[in-house]
């Protein structure tokens, strides 16, 4: 049974449906009854969620549910966090299939730029988080950590962020930070690691590239500027003042102006490495997560995809694999792929 309450009219709209797509935010607020009905009705859900305790509580809470009454509950469909999903799943398959017997991923070390601009909603699910968070659940494991059949998975992840505010990266060759959604994206390739078997302990690197040092620096300073607002009332009052608000977002021009490059090292348990890049062409976080969303939701009605028969709360990598990949790269403005040995 489902542990979760939903209210009538969330249900009825589940009863009715085959797939829900999902924009409410924040979701630890409006979204948990729909999701709720999606997971008693058995429809197939995706979301938009960046917000990784609330997806945590939906695991606990609901995968069961969602497992016995086959649906497909399919959180961070977005920018958040689809790009470092898939980059994951790609390393996994090509080292998989490297020499006899296939080898296991061993680490994944991630560098990202980025150029995007944040909307109000964004900003208020991100104070919301921090400022109200949800109770921590007392289970005897991690549920990101629960496997296909609902148990603690054999298959484990080590997130590593880095030391230092920011400093120069040999292997990338460029100035480097935390980036501030380093933390999301780790567990969702920590959650499909769970379900997907990619390593008995894999080893997950995380950080934002820069073209030099001060814009580093830079990006360092704003984190600090928002965490100060976050546990400082005061300075949160002023910062919001010149913020945009819930309904307000970027322009059509900063969208048009904006990217996402990913590059993705990874090493096997044999020592091969190689180098996944993932690029998208325009804003990711607004544009491009409107169509990762729309071709999650087209991906979980595809025909080879209900054959597979995944079902419960899982990753955009175990729900999908290659086809939100193959849909991604064919549909709208695409993206650009490739896989380098090193």
């Amino acid at each position: 049974s489902c542990v979760l309450r939903c209210c009538a009219g969330m249900c009825a709209v589940a009863a009715q449906s085959r797939l829900v797509l999902s924009t409410v935010g924040p979701f630890a607020i409006y979204g948990t009854p729909l999701v709720s009905a999606c997971a008693r009705y058995g429809t197939h859900y995706c979301d938009i969620t960046g917000e990784v305790d609330w997806v945590r509580h939906v695991v606990y809470n609901l995968d069961k549910c969602a497992r016995s009454t086959g649906a497909r509950i399919v959180s961070l469909c977005g920018q958040d966090s689809v790009p470092w999903d898939l980059a994951a799943y790609i390393a996994h398959d090509v080292l998989s299939k490297k020499g006899e017997g296939g080898a296991k991923l061993a680490s994944l070390r991630i560098f990202e730029e980025f150029k995007g601009a944040a909307s109000g909603g964004t900003i208020s699910t991100l104070f919301t988080s921090f400022q109200h968070p949800l109770k921590k659940i007392k289970g005897r494991f991690d549920p990101m950590a629960t496997d296909a059949k609902g148990g603690k998975s054999a298959y484990k992840t080590q997130m590593r962020f880095p030391k230092w505010c920011c400093s120069f990266n040999s292997e990338y060759g460029e100035y480097v930070a935390p980036f501030v959604m380093a933390p999301v994206n780790s567990n969702v390739v920590r959650r499909s690691n769970s379900l997907l078997g990619y390593s008995p302990r894999l080893e997950y690197y995380e950080v934002e590239a820069h073209a030099g040092c001060m814009s580093a620096w830079l990006s360092v300073l704003q984190t600090f500027w928002f965490a100060t607002a976050i546990f400082f009332p005061p300075w949160k009052a002023v910062m919001m003042s010149f913020l945009p608000s819930p309904g307000e977002g970027p322009s059509r021009k900063q969208m048009k102006e904006g990217y996402l490059k990913l590059t993705a090292i990874a090493t096997s348990t044999r020592k091969d490495r190689i180098s996944v890049r993932l690029g998208f062409t325009t804003d990711p976080a607004y544009e491009d997560t409107a169509r990762m969303l729309v071709e999650s939701g087209l991906c979980s009605l595809d025909e080879a995809v209900q054959k597979r028969g995944e079902a419960g709360v899982i990753s955009p990598a175990c729900a999908f694999g290659g086809k939100l990949l193959e849909r991604l790269q064919n549909q709208g403005r695409g993206i650009f792929y490739s896989v380098s040995s090193l």
